[in-house]
């Protein structure tokens, strides 16, 4: 059976899309781009493509009080056009087999029995909810009437009662209730606060189901849909008041504070218990009890990104052992400032990246500094303060500041949203023949189109450099980002890929560039440079040469420590590359 389901990125629909009955059948779960159900047209187009043999809607314009009370009109529309548009269009296209869910909202505000189904449409509605009630309502009847009108047609609606659980929203501004709440003690708890504000008196009765169930309920209809009346609640029989939701959610949080009441706020109907004789003598039956749903919709709101970023710190320390020892040999060798730890480090990270040279500085910030520096002092090629460098409209303000330091003139060019690096076709048309530099950041470990960015420089005499502070072990086509460029900065702060408490990295393949950014590094002087260099070759004077300045007089010399440390961290790198990658992709599926 191929099976349309509306709303499937809803509570209803995801919740349904993991039962794993749902695996039987091929289901259509289309965006709303993909099919606009305010649009009639698209939707009869989509149907006579696709031709379901079953609807399941459950696409809904959904909120809390606040949120009905303030847009009447939207709740109302919305879905009136989206169940009307749908049911008609399967009636115009044949489809016989649909399964509408209809809401508790639709019963008379003031019954004192359980809401049985013949009492739709006899009395007022509730009003805090009435838009969304009266568009529901409406689904609802025309479902009926064209089963009335043509046997053939079998348009069916259950009716759940409130519902809650794995997927739902969790911002008390739109949310519902029990995923409201559970926001708001997480968070009282996590601020210390001894009180939580309940709306109303706590003493108005709810039926709350687990939103696992009613996707049990769908699959047990889809297997049993003869016999599923027109019309059925479904839900548990029985109802808690409103404090005792929130007594359940304190007890599972482990919060000890107290609940105020506040009778000024709306608390909509006083009781709403659905009467579930029909879905008795269906044969189904809710399994999830309250404190065992609680449990499960609280292990997902842990999952959920806006609770990642409240309850854990940004980064934490990956240092072990392996640190610590590095940083006591260290301090047996009572050398503190760069030394052999360094160069090793250094030559360590060249083979991690295959390149020729690495140089360390104290912090990324200083790589980019030095990294500019050093292009104005090539013998060939070098840049002059007025140049033009293109850079991206997002980076750090590093990127920037040597640029601007050293008297660029930099000319910002766009970026394309879905990676925040450059917008290609803009990049293209800003490179011009004033144009000496492109600066390109790889940012949150997206990797540049470098094959388009070489294709768009040419062969025009202009400087590539990256800055890949963001995106260390991010590769592009097979090869390491930070190594397209002449140059490449990376760091290696204590949030970064590695952490050396401090410390920042120059890449090259270029053995001038190498000379001069190791002059550079510490005070300008020729002390730290080979014999035979490229920037100054050495006298026979070894003390002179020990005190002789041939350029800025920078001094971002890394500590011994940090080399001593990089030399561990880079054993580990792949791992925690790995291991973002993990995070990554959990991220991408819960988002």
């Amino acid at each position: 059976m191929k099976v349309l389901l509306t709303g499937s990125t809803g509570l209803v629909g995801k919740n349904l899309l993991e039962h794993p009955g749902i695996n039987e059948f091929e289901v259509l779960t289309p965006t709303s781009k993909e099919l606009n159900l305010l649009n009639y047209g698209a939707v009869e187009q989509f149907l006579q493509t696709e031709k379901p043999n079953m609807i399941i809607h459950a696409a809904a314009k959904v909120g809390g009080i606040v949120a009905n009370m303030q847009r009447p009109v939207k709740f109302l529309l919305d879905n009136l056009d989206m169940g009307r548009n749908l049911i008609w269009a399967a009636r115009q296209t044949g489809i016989k087999q649909l399964i509408n869910l209809g809401t508790s909202c639709m019963y008379p505000r003031n019954v004192s029995e359980g809401l049985k189904e013949e009492r739709l449409l006899t009395g007022e509605l509730e009003p805090t909810n009435e838009g969304y009630a009266l568009a529901k309502l409406t689904i609802t009847r025309l479902c009926e009437y064209i089963a009335q009108e043509d046997q053939n047609y079998h348009y069916k609606t259950i009716i759940p009662c409130n519902l809650y659980g794995r997927w739902d929203k969790f911002d008390p501004k739109v949310s519902h209730m029990i995923p409201g709440v559970m926001r708001r003690i997480f968070e009282a708890k996590k601020q210390k606060a001894q009180t939580v504000e309940i709306w109303g008196d706590g003493m108005v009765r709810r039926e709350f189901m687990y939103a696992g169930d009613l996707a049990d309920c769908l699959i047990f209809a889809l297997h049993h849909f003869d016999s599923l009346p027109s019309v059925m609640n479904v839900g548990l029989g029985f109802d808690y008041t409103i404090k005792e939701y929130y007594l359940a959610i304190a007890e599972l949080l482990e919060y000890d504070g107290h609940f105020l009441s506040n009778e000024d706020k709306p608390v909509g109907m006083k009781r709403k218990l659905l009467n579930i004789a029909k879905q008795k003598q269906w044969g189904w039956e809710a399994k999830t009890s309250l404190k065992e749903g609680i449990k499960k919709t609280y292990d997902f709101f842990l999952t959920q990104e806006i609770v990642l970023m409240i309850n854990y710190p940004l980064s934490v320390s990956n240092w072990d052992e392996s640190e610590q020892r590095a940083i006591e040999k260290v301090i047996k060798n009572d050398r503190y400032t760069m030394g052999k730890e360094v160069k090793k480090f250094e030559e360590g990270f060249s083979d991690f990246l295959n390149t020729k040279y690495c140089v360390m500085v104290n912090s990324g910030s200083s790589a980019n500094l030095l990294a500019v520096a050093s292009l104005f002092y090539r013998s060939q090629g070098a840049l002059k303060r007025g140049d033009e460098v293109i850079v991206p409209a997002v980076s750090w303000s590093t990127t920037y500041i040597p640029l601007y330091q050293y008297g660029l003139k930099l000319k910002f060019v766009d970026i394309d949203i879905k990676t925040l690096n450059y917008d290609l076709t803009a990049l293209a048309n800003a490179i011009t023949d004033k144009t000496k530099c492109v600066v390109a950041v790889n940012l949150l470990g997206n990797p540049n189109d470098f094959n388009t960015i070489r294709a768009i420089i040419g062969k025009r005499n202009i400087i590539l450099i990256e800055d890949n502070c963001e995106s260390m072990g991010a590769q592009f086509a097979g090869q390491q980002t930070g190594t397209f460029g002449l140059i490449g900065t990376f760091s290696s702060f204590f949030s970064h890929h590695i952490s050396t408490m401090e410390g920042g990295l120059i890449a090259t393949n270029d053995e001038e560039i190498y000379h001069i950014l190791l002059s550079l590094r510490a005070h300008g002087w020729t002390r730290d440079l080979p014999e035979i260099n490229k920037v100054s070759n050495k006298g026979n004077d070894a003390f002179q040469e020990l005190f002789r300045f041939v350029l800025p007089g920078y001094n971002v010399r890394p500590l011994e420590m940090s080399g001593a440390i990089g030399i561990e961290q880079l054993k580990k790198l792949p791992s925690f590359l790995l291991q973002r990658q993990k995070k990554c992709c959990r991220l991408s599926r819960i988002i």
